[in-house]
């Protein structure tokens, strides 16, 4: 006969167990896993777009109020609107689409950015959560009203260094203008332009690629003079006490027609103080720094012209000045009423 061996039942078990126990934590690394490559999959598909996120139920502000279109205007602006626009890309404040014809950009404003976190809103029963939610609000409010002003002051005095046709702040629902949009993953949506708040602007090409382009044609001329205008827009814009506050000259500065524009207008002050020469002259050597750099890297002749022209513009202090890095510090220059 053979003899049966009888294992005990414990250590069976505390191996189960254990087994279960690294089943349980695969499984759920397994789903935080697939959670997060689903959410990166969603975001490289659709850049975060959603129709929410460009619509805001805001109240009419006079401050926002804009004079009555010139019936020229209102038809080149009709003229540009009146074709599909096709997602492009996003900045910090809007999502950017180009016109069918590749001529115009619409900028609808990112309003998530100026919402608190809505997980907040149903723990504010918790006074100080409340309190944090609020506060949050009134904060959002303020960075929402700096946009909207920058905006404004594009449109009523940039246009010329902006390349700004239209903004529209106040919603207007009597206006019936339908526009249609291409998202991301292609989907089509039609807007009621009336209850939207935008921005439309001339598209132009991106200073490095311009530059680049006027030296493989070796016509180093023409790339001076991009570089002249571009730094007899910035004076020109401090003379008459305004300032973008974003240094990021080369990913904010585009061409049109030979000439430089900003192509984010979601920075702009106005303020008399920016007339100071010292602040000025700061600034200047700031915003062109990186530039200079990028220029002796690639096209070390047109670095050597652009020092010529900030040592003319800023002094023989040029040779002993140091940047300042500003790491995340827009809007460092105050708003002033006008």
């Amino acid at each position: 006969m053979y003899k049966v061996e009888y294992k005990p039942l414990v250590p069976i078990l505390v191996k189960m167990t254990g087994f279960c126990k690294i089943l349980k934590i695969t499984v759920i690394v397994t789903g935080i896993g697939f959670i997060y490559a689903m959410g990166r999959l969603y975001f490289a598909v659709t850049a975060g777009f959603v129709l929410d996120n460009i619509k805001a139920d805001l109240p009419p502000d006079p401050r926002w109020q804009l004079e009555k279109l010139l019936p020229e205007e209102e038809n080149l602006i009709g003229e540009a609107l009146n074709q599909p626009y096709t997602y492009l890309g996003k900045g910090c404040q809007s999502y950017v689409f180009a016109s069918q014809d590749g001529t115009y950009v619409i900028k609808f404003v990112k309003f998530q950015r100026f919402r608190p976190q809505p997980w907040i809103a149903p723990l504010t029963a918790f006074p100080w959560i409340d309190e944090f939610y609020h506060k949050k609000i009134r904060e959002k409010k303020v960075k929402l009203d700096k946009l909207f002003t920058s905006w404004k002051l594009a449109y009523e005095y940039l246009k010329e260094e902006t390349g700004v046709l239209f903004v529209h702040l106040n919603e207007t629902p009597q206006w019936n203008k339908q526009l249609k949009i291409i998202d991301k993953a292609g989907f089509e949506y039609t807007l009621s332009l009336g209850n939207m708040h935008f921005m439309l602007q001339h598209r132009a090409e991106m200073l490095k690629a311009s530059i680049d382009q006027y030296m493989a044609e070796a016509n180093e001329e023409k790339a001076c003079a991009l570089i002249d205008s571009l730094l007899g827009m910035l004076l020109s814009e401090y003379m008459r006490g305004f300032a973008d506050n974003d240094h990021a000259l080369m990913q904010n500065t585009g061409v049109l027609d030979g000439r430089p524009i900003h192509i984010d207008a979601g920075q702009f002050i106005f303020n008399p103080l920016v007339q100071n020469a010292e602040l000025f002259k700061r600034e200047i050597y700031d915003k062109t720094y990186n530039f200079s750099k990028w220029l002796q890297q690639k096209h070390p002749m047109l670095a050597l012209h652009l020092t010529s022209r900030l040592v003319a513009l800023l002094g023989i202090d040029y040779f002993t000045m140091q940047p300042y890095v500003h790491k995340g510090d827009v809007n460092k220059i105050p708003h002033h009423n006008y």
